[in-house]
C-alpha cells in the first residue's frame, strides 16, 4: 500500500475513533441542495438562497440545482473563518467596554 494511502486510512480511523464525522467522496461530485444543507448543517432553503445570490457556485441539471462537493466545502470553511473573526471582534468590543471578565483571548 502506498505511504500516502496508508496515512489517509490511519487519519480516517483516528477521526472515526474520536467520534468525528468523516466525508469521503470525489471533490467533483455533484450534490443536491438538500445534501449540501446536511453537510453544512443548514437548511435546504438557505442553501437555495446562497446559490441564488451567488455565494456558492452551482449548475442546473434539468431544473435542479447541483453543487460541487468542493464548492460546498470551500463555502463551509470560509463561513467558519468569518464566524470566528466576528466572534473575536465582538469579544474585543465587549472587553473594551468593560463587559468581558473572562480569560484573555
Amino acid at each position: 500500500m502506498p505511504t500516502n494511502v496508508a496515512q489517509a486510512v490511519l487519519d480516517l480511523l483516528s477521526r472515526l475513533s474520536k467520534g468525528q464525522s468523516v466525508l469521503i467522496g470525489s471533490v467533483d461530485e455533484m450534490l443536491t441542495t438538500s445534501q449540501v444543507g446536511e453537510l453544512l448543517g443548514i437548511s435546504r432553503n438557505y442553501v437555495t438562497q446562497l446559490v441564488d445570490r451567488g455565494d456558492i457556485p452551482f449548475e442546473y441539471r434539468g431544473t435542479h440545482r447541483r453543487i460541487r462537493l468542493q464548492d460546498a466545502i470551500e463555502y463551509g470553511n470560509a463561513a467558519r473563518v468569518a464566524r470566528a473573526k466576528s466572534l473575536d471582534e465582538i469579544s474585543k468590543i465587549s472587553k473594551k467596554a468593560g463587559l468581558y471578565a473572562g480569560d484573555e483571548f
